[in-house]
């Protein structure tokens, strides 16, 4: 029998991409008018507070304004993430979800001059990438992510092949809870590893794994063989702290 808690891992597969569609469109609203043929933006709004007046410009420009939940961050393909009152918290669950999602990271001024020239304006000039305060804090620059991003996007995303298996008491310790930390790493492509399936892993699969722990590890994360031994024939062991870090700069260190 399988010691570990079958809530701990629970699969991914139920949550279904039909089901998150079905999960934003009853929270999103939807344009009243259709006035630009890209009517098809999924906006989220992070860090900055949803106002009427915000409501109404995304209702004139037809976009969708989706929940701002990590739901709606892993279906936008525009992400407002700040203005200029307000910096980036880059570390949050569903920062990171879209980050893997879109290079459409961008500053307010995006959504307020669109509507002042009643179009979509190129997204290029309105990136986030300016927030010297968010970069210094997390060690990381913005330009170089969302270019990063891209190229990661463009090959199934950056943890595109890999096997991750997330570790007992991981999830909510000095980490997002179950349901973020799994939609963090399906975002970016990665592929969730659960107890009962590392003995059927092929070598070529347990290559590519990746035993994810908590920061720090913890000695009893550490000391069950099955797990030893994926980490041991896999990648090996990363911390929490290592994962976030590769996805806010998308890209993967030390592996």
């Amino acid at each position: 029998t399988d010691p570990r808690p079958s809530s701990l891992l629970s699969s991914f597969n139920s949550v279904e991409t039909s089901d998150i569609t079905k999960s934003c469109q009853q929270h999103e609203k939807k344009a009243k008018t259709f006035r630009d043929p890209s009517s098809g933006i999924r906006l989220l709004i992070l860090n900055v507070p949803i106002t009427d007046a915000i409501e109404d410009m995304v209702d004139e420009l037809g976009m969708w304004l989706v929940d701002n939940t990590i739901i709606g961050a892993s279906t936008a393909t525009h992400v407002i993430a700040g203005d200029n009152s307000t910096s980036l918290r880059a570390r949050t669950p569903k920062f990171m979800i879209a980050i893997s999602r879109t290079s459409n990271i961008l500053h307010m001024d995006w959504l307020t001059n669109s509507y002042a020239e009643k179009r979509v304006l190129d997204c290029q000039k309105y990136r986030l990438i300016n927030d010297t305060v968010a970069e210094k804090t997390y060690n990381f620059s913005m330009l170089n992510s969302l270019e990063e991003g891209e190229k990661r996007r463009n090959k199934g995303g950056l943890l595109n092949g890999w096997n991750i298996y997330i570790c007992e008491g991981v999830a909510g310790n000095k980490a997002p809870k179950q349901e973020e930390l799994l939609l963090i790493i399906k975002a970016a492509g990665g592929n969730i590893l659960k107890y009962p399936d590392i003995n059927s892993l092929g070598k070529e699969d347990q290559a590519k794994s990746i035993v994810l722990t908590s920061t720090p590890a913890t000695s009893e994360q550490k000391k069950d063989p099955k797990v030893s031994r994926l980490a041991r024939f896999g990648k090996g062991y990363f911390t929490t702290s290592w994962l976030f870090d590769c996805i806010i700069n998308q890209q993967l260190k030390g592996n």
